[in-house]
């Protein structure tokens, strides 16, 4: 796999982690009336983790991706 297909599968990668959290979220919560504030604590408590993986990914899929227009000059 070359650099540059590395670095979108990476960034592909972050961004699908990014919005597990709103689709859990939202695929909890329907059907049932809660408050916003429940919402928030749900979406909260759900958000950290998958945020955090999601950053460290898309710092390696840019690094990947500097990585392969460098080596092209």
């Amino acid at each position: 796999m070359s650099n540059r297909a590395a670095g979108v599968t990476f960034i592909g990668l972050a961004v699908f982690i990014f919005a597990i959290p709103y689709f859990t979220t939202a695929i909890w919560v329907s059907g049932v009336g809660v408050s916003l504030q429940v919402f928030d604590e749900l979406f909260l408590g759900i958000f950290i983790v998958p945020m955090i993986v999601s950053v460290f990914m898309l710092g390696g899929g840019i690094f990947y991706l500097i990585r392969a227009e460098k080596s092209d000059l």
